[in-house]
């Protein structure tokens, strides 16, 4: 081997390394490529104007997601080895589908439909050719392995129901954007744990991209800037393939660090996003609304309502997503069983939920003259 081929192999070979990279190089995308995109849109007019449901005052750029999109995509397919990841083209593919629907919603507003549809695309094209699929649900309502048709369909209702659930949470400054921080992190160390360095990459990129453009979404004021659907739809939709890696590499009871009930803790994982999307298309449902209709019925218009900050409020719920993260993991080492963490999980998110209910009731009450 040459000397230069020498150090290429020190540099670029040892994987924690490829790691870090992938981390840095998103994060140096992301901050420079934020304010030239800002400044186009202010120069082009493109900008999201706030509405009834808002929670946001004046015009702000909403293309946070092309710079997102840049540092994760840059940064994954330089340091990727992608031998070791099989089928990865097919991913690849189904997040350039979301990112053009994205982009397509943040200019003009896209047809809910036309936007289902293409979400439904990009998780085919991972599905069919590429076969990314859940094969079993781990003894839930005991079943283990699965039929190939019900994996299908399975894996197509639980990738559109991430994939919405992070569009449905980007609502106040920081929330999304510190949801994925959790999820790729949570789901990053135990590919770590594990020995699946090329999938970590994809995570720690995430993270890079994803601190750059926190920065600019919460505590810039002179370039402050929106995730937008072209971001929002790429990061639920990364979270699955996660969800779906985690769950079939769990299937094997010898690999290191096995987790018995990989569904149920994906689920506290991703703890947040499916719970509040779960809670407001429940209560639209009983009061005869159809469940994508848009109100202020989100967890984070409740803590709004009570007075926090934008910033105080996401932070508030990514500690929540933490914490559940944290006890999920420990609760997955006595509880194997996937319905019953399932369960467990549940039932503190509505005790959580109902809590911050009681608080809000009991400030309207103050607030309102006898």
């Amino acid at each position: 081997m040459s000397i230069l081929g020498e150090i290429r192999a020190a540099v670029f070979d040892p994987p924690m390394l490829r790691v870090a990279y992938g981390a840095l190089t998103a994060f140096i995308i992301v901050w420079l490529a934020i304010p030239v995109i800002i400044r186009t849109s202010r120069l082009k007019g493109v900008l999201y104007e706030p509405n009834h449901r808002s929670s946001h005052s004046g015009a702000v750029p909403s293309l946070g997601g092309v710079a997102i999109f840049a540092g994760i995509a840059v940064a994954s397919l330089i340091f990727m080895q992608f031998e070791q990841l099989m089928r990865l083209q097919y991913v690849i593919a189904g997040i350039l589908i979301l990112f053009l629907v994205g982009i397509k919603d943040d200019l003009s507003c896209l047809s809910p439909w036309y936007k289902l549809a293409g979400e439904v695309a990009a998780c085919l094209a991972v599905i069919l050719p590429g076969r990314i699929l859940f094969t079993t649900v781990h003894g839930f309502i005991g079943f283990s392995t699965i039929h190939p048709v019900v994996g299908v369909l399975l894996t197509l209702f639980v990738m559109i129901v991430i994939i919405n659930s992070f569009n449905l949470i980007d609502g106040i400054d920081g929330l999304a954007a510190g949801i994925g921080i959790v999820v790729f992190a949570s789901f990053g160390m135990w590919f770590f744990l594990s020995g699946h360095y090329e999938v970590l990459v994809i995570a720690s990129s995430g993270i890079g991209a994803l601190l750059a453009f926190l920065w600019y979404n919460v505590f810039s004021r002179k370039n402050k800037i929106f995730m937008g659907d072209s971001g929002s739809l790429i990061l639920g939709f990364i979270a699955s393939f996660f969800v779906i890696l985690f769950n079939e590499y769990n299937r094997d009871w010898t690999v290191p660090h096995h987790i018995w009930a990989a569904p149920a803790v994906a689920m506290g994982i991703l703890v947040l996003p499916l719970f509040d999307t779960l809670r407001v298309f429940f209560i639209r449902t009983l009061r005869s609304q159809s469940p994508f209709h848009a109100d202020r019925q989100h967890l984070h218009h409740m803590l709004l309502e009570l007075g926090l900050s934008h910033a105080k409020a996401s932070a508030l719920l990514v500690g929540f997503n933490i914490l559940f993260v944290i006890a999920t993991f420990l609760l997955s080492m006595v509880v194997f069983s996937v319905l019953k963490l399932i369960l467990i999980l549940l039932l503190s998110c509505i005790v959580l939920s109902e809590f911050l209910n009681q608080l809000l009731i009991r400030k309207l009450k103050k607030t309102t003259p006898a």
